[in-house]
């Protein structure tokens, strides 16, 4: 079973039930960011329910959830909201809650199924939108989905320009290839040196490191190839040399003091993404803008929304994908030439940079 760091979730290590509901989830192999999550949810759940004066977390009761939305509703976030992915504003972002709400939810499911919860009903309710010709019926909170900012062509060209003069090689990169890519950034992050092929300008993403589950492979432009070679042969070179690591390893080493020579972490490309937000006056930025965008661009090429799915790692076409991704050369040609106007202006703007220094 996967190592849990219980020192973060001490209520829920020190209670029986709540522990051997994480402990199944490790060792079902949940990907350890979803067993963090899944223990720092119960961990609100149990400090909500202890200010609240609940006494009873196992045979909980409807009302006693209602008082925990009105907690969670009453919450402000640790970190300001312009720290993470959703928009800023006060409280805590309805995503959050509903996903403190599903986690509960997987709890008392898995409380009753083991015999732990006397009441055989679980005390949250799922929403249904209607299978079968029934009538939709709603959860115990409305499931409010708001679209996603992208930048407009002008402020995405000013973007580019404002990293490509103010960002070192692996920033520029880093947002390049999340960009060409689509990628998550989980997938960014994880990237290794010999993921990339060279002569098709592809990178594998690994299943591992995907959340679909699934590998696929994904193409960058002649302007980030460019980059990725400068990268890797000055910045992350002299990086080795200083500090040691493996030449075909980790992609993206860090440039701190504290940390040099190893991997970045997730938090790393937050904390570019951020500053670089700050910097631009774009206060809607995220880590998930560029994959937004991409998605958007190859829309607007017209190309087929199956493709996109498949180029993303979407999990909506999760029983043609493993097929599409043995050879995947078709539909690579198919994004290239589609984005192929697109990427030209990209690639003069980041060429002018790189290259006219």
């Amino acid at each position: 079973m996967q190592e849990i760091q219980w020192q973060y979730y001490p209520h829920v290590a020190k209670n029986p039930i709540t522990r051997a509901f994480i402990e199944s989830q490790a060792k079902r192999q949940k990907r350890p960011k979803t067993i963090d999550a899944y223990a720092r949810n119960i961990e609100d759940l149990m400090s909500a329910f202890a200010e609240s004066g609940v006494q009873d977390l196992i045979e909980a009761r409807p009302d006693d959830i209602e008082t925990y939305i009105d907690w969670l509703y009453q919450r402000t976030p640790a970190k300001p909201k312009n720290k993470v992915t959703s928009l800023p504003g006060d409280g805590l972002s309805p995503n959050t809650i509903q996903q403190r709400l599903v986690t509960a939810r997987l709890f008392y499911d898995f409380c009753i199924y083991r015999g732990y919860r006397q009441n055989s009903s679980n005390p949250i309710p799922r929403g249904n939108p209607g299978y079968g010709g029934a009538p939709p019926e709603r959860g115990v909170i409305s499931h409010k989905k708001r679209l996603p900012w992208i930048p407009s062509d002008a402020v995405w060209e000013q973007f580019i320009t404002y990293i490509m003069t103010h960002e070192s090689t692996r920033n520029q990169l880093m947002i390049l290839l999340a960009y060409d890519a689509a990628l998550r950034r989980e997938e960014l992050v994880s990237l290794r040196v010999d993921d990339v092929d060279w002569a098709t300008r592809w990178v594998t993403i690994r299943p591992q490191t995907s959340k679909s589950g699934f590998q696929r492979t994904v193409i960058f432009s002649h302007a980030t190839g460019e980059l990725l070679k400068r990268y890797l042969w000055n910045e992350r070179a002299s990086i080795l040399t200083a500090f040691g690591g493996e030449k075909n390893g980790p992609l993206f080493l860090s440039e701190s003091n504290r940390n040099a020579g190893r991997p970045i972490t997730l938090g790393t490309f937050n904390d570019v993404i951020e500053r670089l937000r700050t910097a631009v006056d774009l206060p809607y930025l995220t880590t998930h803008t560029f994959r937004h965008l991409r998605c958007t661009v190859l829309k607007r090429c017209g190309v087929d929304l199956q493709d996109i799915a498949l180029y993303a790692g979407h999990k909506s076409v999760a029983t043609t994908q493993i097929y599409i991704h043995l050879a995947p050369a078709e539909l690579n040609k198919r994004i290239r030439e589609a984005a192929a106007s697109f990427d030209a202006r990209m690639e003069r703007l980041i060429s002018s940079a790189v290259f006219h220094e």
